[in-house]
């Protein structure tokens, strides 16, 4: 949701509507790269691991982590255009988690509840897509400033907030075990069942 809003931040710092336009796209070019990295990353690291949970966990963690530092690196420069290659950057590492937390949605999902887990995620995420831009935008105005007759704009905290927001995702990845899934949880409670049902005379050989 913050990179919806770059057309402004670009014009904010006194670049062209049309420069603006091209500028905003370079951070989506960044995460269509990141999303197609995930997946080559993504089955190296499970042949190098033990189990595809450490591989989901170390790109999960890593990836919002590599966009943190980036994120930070970004709100230090004073070129427009390096400003949009940094988001790029940013989002470049931010997106490879995304085809990652749709495979762990289908580790943990397994047989029968894949679109179950998905749904739970895709369901977080549309909520912190409600709550975030209210948060950003209460942000952004209260770090306004008036130079004479102008309003200054100053998106540093927003970003800086942001790269918080990444090392935090990051960490959650710590409490993900996608070796866990939803069909051990249904055969064990089956397996239960069948050693604690009561034995009939006709059950008996």
């Amino acid at each position: 949701m913050l990179f919806r809003s770059l057309g402004q931040y670009f014009n904010s710092r006194g670049v062209s509507l049309g420069k603006a336009g091209l500028l905003a796209s370079i951070p989506l070019f960044g995460g269509m790269l990141g999303g197609l990295t995930a997946a080559l990353v993504n089955d190296g690291l499970m042949r190098l691991f033990p189990t595809r949970s450490h591989a989901r966990r170390a790109i999960g963690l890593g990836a919002n982590l590599c966009a943190c530092v980036a994120m930070l690196a970004m709100v230090r420069q004073t070129d427009a255009l390096w400003a949009a290659v940094a988001l790029g950057v940013v989002k470049y590492f931010a997106d490879m988690s995304q085809p990652i937390g749709w495979g762990t949605c289908t580790d943990i999902g397994g047989r029968r509840g894949s679109a179950t887990v998905f749904s739970i995620m895709n369901a977080g995420g549309n909520f912190g897509s409600f709550v975030l831009p209210m948060l950003f935008g209460l942000i952004a105005t209260r770090s306004e400033r008036i130079v004479g007759d102008e309003v200054v704009k100053n998106y540093v905290p927003v970003f800086t907030v942001a790269a918080g927001i990444y090392i935090a995702a990051g960490l959650m990845w710590l409490l993900i075990d996608s070796t866990r899934s939803l069909d051990d949880l249904v055969n064990g409670e089956r397996t239960i069942e069948t050693s604690q049902s009561p034995r009939f005379p006709a059950d008996v050989d």
